[in-house]
């Protein structure tokens, strides 16, 4: 058993984590996931430069053919403060966008 992906509390899992199967172990950040077009993920551009920032893409060597996505935790406000709760970027709208090509959530 080896560790693949920690969670915890931002900033440890403040970030969208893509990870797929691979020859090899290896990581790379955002712009590397959207920058890539044979992997799918180029419209997130659309979201921000914020957002691409807060994507990464783990490669584990597997013998599995798909891809997981962890997202980031709901950032719970005290007294619904919206402006405590700007990631910057439009989260609902990113956590829509993978949910619309997903094959389970």
């Amino acid at each position: 058993q080896r560790n693949i992906q920690k969670a915890g509390v931002a900033p440890t899992d403040d970030a969208f984590t893509v990870i797929a199967p691979g020859p090899t172990d290896s990581d790379a950040d955002g712009p590397t996931l959207v920058g890539d077009p044979d992997l799918g993920f180029a419209t997130l551009r659309q979201f921000g430069p914020t957002l691409i920032h807060h994507t990464q893409l783990k490669y584990r060597q597997s013998r599995l053919n798909f891809m997981l996505v962890d997202s980031p935790g709901m950032i719970d406000s005290p007294g619904g403060n919206k402006d405590f709760m700007d990631r910057g970027y439009d989260f609902p709208g990113v956590i829509r966008w993978f949910a619309q090509r997903a094959d389970i959530v």
